[in-house]
């Protein structure tokens, strides 16, 4: 989650016997509803801040673009 909630990453971590589960994450002007079918995951995003979700490649987003995964930086001891 960027500074603004400007950009969005998803990587649902559920049990692999998980096909068909949902779920909601509010945000301060609308949410995130996350759902999966048969394993698809689908990404609805209703907080107009939310430009771009960062999603699984084979994720469909609606309300925000879709980017690819980047990976995460090393961890920053500097304080």
């Amino acid at each position: 989650l960027e500074p603004g909630r400007a950009r969005l990453r998803v990587a649902p971590q559920v049990p692999g016997d998980w096909h068909d589960w949902h779920a909601e994450v509010p945000l301060p002007e609308g949410g995130i509803a996350l759902s999966a079918t048969s394993g698809r995951l689908r990404i609805r995003v209703t907080d107009p801040r939310v430009q771009v979700v960062e999603a699984p490649p084979d994720a469909i987003v609606e309300g925000a673009r879709h980017a690819a995964v980047t990976p995460l930086g090393e961890p920053s001891l500097a304080g």
